[in-house]
């Protein structure tokens, strides 16, 4: 089942093909014309096999940044130079932990929050995107789980602010916030 994206900067296809329901798919790009459509589609393939699941994160120039399960069945994220795409010259960003990485969005071009699900919680993390070194946990509220996906919250990340809700069915209420992040 295909799938596509482009790049932040809008000059790279993204094509994702994965294989039924598991977390597991290929990752081809192609480098987008200034204008129009190319006249044929010559992909480049990052990963033509179905070992693990890559999920574009975040770009800064040729360099893709991609959450995995590569060896990581927790997530963990790579750097991919597109000029040099081998295996052997991927290099890790963050390593796996102890707690799954649920979900990476990239604020201001190099800044990561990062979900980690932490003992039936999640928990956010400021990263920096380039090195993957920590610069602060981000204090919520406790509440069971931060849900993204499902109709229990949504979180949503703007520049630097985090706008949450969540609804927690073990305290039976609503709980709903800001925070001023990062800079």
């Amino acid at each position: 089942m295909p799938g596509c994206e482009v790049s932040d900067c809008g000059t790279i296809l993204l094509v994702y093909i994965s294989k039924g329901c598991e977390p597991v798919n290929k990752l081809w790009v192609h480098d987008l014309p200034d204008q129009g459509l190319p006249e044929q589609f010559n992909f480049t393939k990052i990963v033509d096999n179905f070992d693990a699941e890559y999920d574009f994160i975040a770009n800064k120039g040729r360099v893709f940044y991609l959450k995995t399960n590569l060896k990581a069945d927790r997530y963990k994220l790579i750097s991919v130079d597109l000029d040099n795409p081998s295996q052997e010259n991927w290099k890790e960003i963050m390593a796996e932990k102890t707690s799954v990485l649920e979900w990476i969005g990239c604020v201001r071009g190099n800044l990561l929050v990062t979900c980690y699900m932490e003992d039936c919680v999640n928990r956010l993390y400021i990263h920096q995107l380039e090195s993957g070194s920590l610069i602060q946990a981000v204090d919520l509220p406790r509440a069971p789980s931060w849900d993204t996906a499902a109709e229990a919250g949504f979180l949503y990340v703007f520049q630097v602010h985090v706008v949450y809700q969540s609804w927690c069915y073990l305290l039976h209420g609503l709980i709903k916030g800001r925070r001023q992040l990062y800079g």
